[in-house]
C-alpha cells in the first residue's frame, strides 16, 4: 500500500487515530478498506461496517477503525493524502 516511505492515506489515518493496536488484524482490515474505497470512494458508516464485517479485532472496539476509514476516504477525495485534515465525518 505504501509508496516507498509515503504511507497510503489509510495507513496514515490508522496511525494517527490509533486504529491499530496489536497489529494482528490490521493488514486484513487495511486491504479490505482499500478494496472498499476503490469501489466506493465515499462510503457511509454502515457501508464501511458491512465491508469490514469479516474482520475480527479484539483490541479497538472498531470505532477508531471506522473513523480511520472515513478520514482516509475524505483525504483521498480531497487529494490531501496523509496531511492532517479536520474531518466532518458523519456517524
Amino acid at each position: 500500500m505504501a509508496q516507498g516511505s509515503e504511507l497510503h492515506p489509510l495507513q496514515q489515518a490508522f496511525a494517527e487515530l490509533g486504529a491499530a493496536q496489536c497489529g494482528y488484524c490490521t493488514p486484513g482490515i487495511l486491504l479490505t478498506a482499500e478494496a472498499l474505497l476503490a469501489e466506493n470512494p465515499a462510503p457511509g458508516r454502515d457501508e464501511i461496517r458491512a465491508a469490514l464485517a469479516g474482520n475480527l479485532c479484539r483490541c479497538t472496539g472498531y470505532t477508531k477503525i471506522l473513523e480511520s476509514v472515513e478520514l482516509a476516504a475524505l483525504r483521498m477525495a480531497t487529494g490531501s493524502g496523509g496531511a492532517a485534515v479536520e474531518s466532518g465525518r458523519s456517524r
